[in-house]
């Protein structure tokens, strides 16, 4: 299956909104918050093995789908695992077809400081950083970490089980 061209115009839009969200500088906070002083993506870039039956490899049409799903918010918070549900409680999952993207927390220290604009930069990094063109549908996946200390994990991988079924959080509509 090949990408048709509004799928091939979507994925352009979103890089190119990709190439312009990771120029910006970032956001300046009050004196009374704290402030992110290190880069937003501190991890290495994982890409999944390109192989012929990689079960980890999904579509990056899908993925990049998934990423636009992704909360947006840019003010730096608290991401944690524990405690009262808040916009930064993890695990979260998001999936669009057959693309899957989860964002989990290491479990020491427990919790890390990061915004969802560094969560929504890596994901976008591992769909365009990790793509296989040479695959009939342009496969992607991955996984990166951000936050500090660099324990927040985002995995971009084929989504597990039927594809009507949601995960914890988003599903398609």
């Amino acid at each position: 299956m090949m990408l048709h061209f509004p799928d091939l115009i979507f994925v352009i839009i979103v890089f190119a909104a990709h190439i312009h969200a990771a120029s910006l500088p970032l956001p300046s906070t009050g004196s009374n918050t704290s402030s992110l002083n290190t880069p937003l993506l501190n991890g290495e870039l994982t890409c999944w093995d390109v192989q012929v039956f990689n079960r980890r490899r999904t579509r990056l049409i899908d993925c990049a789908r998934a990423v636009g799903k992704l909360p947006y918010y840019h003010l730096p918070g608290e991401f944690h695992n524990a405690g009262e549900p808040d916009v930064f409680s993890l695990p979260y999952t998001v999936r669009y077809d057959r693309c899957e993207i989860t964002i989990s927390l290491d479990p020491y220290p427990g919790r890390a400081a990061s915004s969802w604009l560094a969560v929504h930069t890596a994901a976008s990094d591992i769909v365009f950083g990790c793509p296989n063109v040479y695959a009939p549908t342009a496969e992607t996946g991955g996984e990166l970490t951000v936050g500090i200390p660099k324990n927040v994990r985002v995995t971009v991988e084929r989504a597990r089980g039927p594809i009507a079924v949601a995960s914890n959080s988003t599903a398609d509509e």
